[in-house]
């Protein structure tokens, strides 16, 4: 909590996401009157308790969530502050961002509740806090529709109210809001347009969509291929995986987001290679604009391959360490 509570002090720059975000939420119907909100109809719901936690409350929050992450994993000390200590979580702190919110704690939220009584009401907060940044967390979303159907009944609540909420905040307006959105995202403000250009981590706005789609896949499947038959894939490298490929698949994905895929896979070496790359690559002129996505991708294969830990989001345990007391065989999780 100490630890949380001292980046409600964290230097802020002049126009931070909070700002920029939230500014026309009391507007109302009237959002998309400002060219630059490009947020989905939806969040004119979802965005205000982002809004009513302060800038500095959000990143309270967003430690916290990083907190739980580690309790949840059974992670030492040393995972937590490397999380913290990423450039890129210090990039989202430092502009108050939501990504943390919106894309790492549905995960935590969805495997804290599975199998409890509150698991129908945190499932449905969960998908609704995805539906903040569809550009991460799409694939994520198929995955746990695609884990649940054989048991589909127990979606049925959290998709039902997810699809109420997108149907019904997407017709209302005159235009609809949809429409206006639209509307916005296809004649981009000035600022949206430098913004989209120096900070976007999609792959596929570099090489194209299908380049972009066998790039992704082959450099994720292989990882995962070659971690499966050293017995170290767990539940934390799926759901990287998962986040980081809607990431650089989509049209447009911050790069501040990508702390959410990283924060699965925390190293004490992993910290010093982001720290490496990065900077190394700014010094040369090379990390900014369409090199972004490169980046991400590649230090998302590192990450993979490095996180050795047995414990895992889901409990899982790793068949090596299974092994260590039986010599039964297990399936891998995710």
């Amino acid at each position: 909590m100490a630890v949380a509570l001292a980046f409600a002090f964290t230097p802020q720059f002049d126009y931070n996401d909070w700002m920029r975000n939230t500014e026309g939420l009391q507007r109302g119907l009237r959002i998309y009157d400002n060219p630059d909100t490009v947020y989905l109809p939806w969040d004119l719901v979802l965005l205000w308790p982002y809004y009513l936690l302060t800038a500095a409350g959000a990143r309270v929050a967003s430690v916290l969530v990083v907190g739980w992450l580690t309790i949840r994993c059974h992670w030492p000390l040393m995972y937590f502050l490397a999380v913290l200590s990423s450039p890129y979580f210090i990039w989202t702190m430092l502009i108050s961002n939501i990504d943390v919110l919106a894309l790492l704690l549905p995960v935590v939220l969805w495997e804290s509740v599975k199998g409890t009584r509150w698991q129908t009401a945190g499932w449905t907060v969960a998908i609704a806090l995805l539906l903040i940044k569809p550009q991460g967390s799409f694939l994520l979303i198929a995955y746990w529709i695609w884990s649940c159907r054989r048991n589909w009944r127990e979606l049925f609540w959290p998709l039902a109210v997810a699809g109420l909420l997108v149907v019904s905040t997407s017709l209302i307006g005159q235009p609809p809001l949809l429409l206006q959105w639209l509307d916005n995202v296809q004649n981009p403000s000035a600022d949206n347009r430098l913004f989209w250009s120096i900070n976007n981590v999609s792959l596929s706005e570099t090489l194209g969509l299908l380049p972009a789609v066998a790039v992704v896949s082959a450099a994720l499947i292989g990882v995962r291929l070659l971690l499966q038959r050293r017995g170290f894939w767990t539940k934390n490298h799926t759901y990287a995986s998962l986040l980081l490929a809607a990431m650089l698949l989509s049209p447009y994905a911050s790069s501040q987001g990508v702390i959410a895929p990283l924060a699965f896979l925390p190293s004490a070496s992993g910290v010093v290679i982001q720290y490496v790359l990065i900077f190394g690559a700014a010094a040369l002129g090379l990390y900014s604009g369409p090199y972004d996505a490169w980046w991400a991708l590649l230090l998302g294969v590192i990450l993979l391959y490095l996180y050795r830990s047995p414990d895992t989001i889901d409990h899982s345990p790793t068949p090596e360490n299974l092994n260590a007391t039986d010599d039964k065989t297990v399936s891998l999780p995710g």
